[in-house]
């Protein structure tokens, strides 16, 4: 069977589950869009209301027949307790490339976490079935996400465009 983007949305790392946004984890997108502390490099923090909203959207893109978007949770290892967002946006398919991107609750970060989940996602879509390349956009003031670009092995794109920072991961040719 070929692999698809979304079954790449589904794996485990020593310290995390990522799998497919489902109907439950409607609570867990709201308390992270919601988030002032999350937000503050991204943008302004969603209203519950405007949340669920946000999260219906995500819901039907993820589960769409051709998706130009797909979310997954992030929870512990046993699955019980949502400890973030990460998905792929802009999904091109024709020139095989999408963002990515990785959102986690302030109790997850500083940990290695979003390394782990960053790189083993990454790894699943860029292989020759699926991807060639993935970048990922941040705002400059973002320090935590500059080092994990650094990191997952991202070269930084010279047109940077203030406030944000476009960096790129390429499907090596081996």
């Amino acid at each position: 069977m070929e692999p698809t983007l979304t079954a790449a949305l589904t794996f485990n790392t020593p310290s995390a589950c990522v799998r497919p946004l489902d109907p439950g984890d409607v609570n867990l997108y709201c308390r992270i869009y919601g988030d002032e502390d999350t937000m503050r490099h991204v943008g302004p923090p969603l209203s519950l209301a405007r949340a669920r909203r946000s999260f219906a959207g995500a819901l039907r893109q993820t589960h769409a027949a051709a998706p130009a978007a797909l979310f997954a949770a992030v929870t512990s290892t046993d699955g019980r307790d949502g400890i973030g967002i990460c998905g792929l946006r802009e999904i091109d398919l024709p020139r095989r490339c999408a963002e990515v991107g990785l959102l986690l609750l302030p109790t997850a970060r500083a940990r290695g976490l979003g390394k782990e989940v960053l790189c083993r996602l990454i790894e699943r879509c860029l292989v020759p079935q699926l991807l060639d390349e993935i970048y990922l956009e941040y705002d400059l003031n973002n320090v935590p996400m500059a080092k994990l670009a650094m990191r997952a092995a991202f070269v930084p794109e010279e047109k940077a465009e203030k406030p944000l920072r476009r960096c790129v991961r390429r499907r090596s040719v081996a």
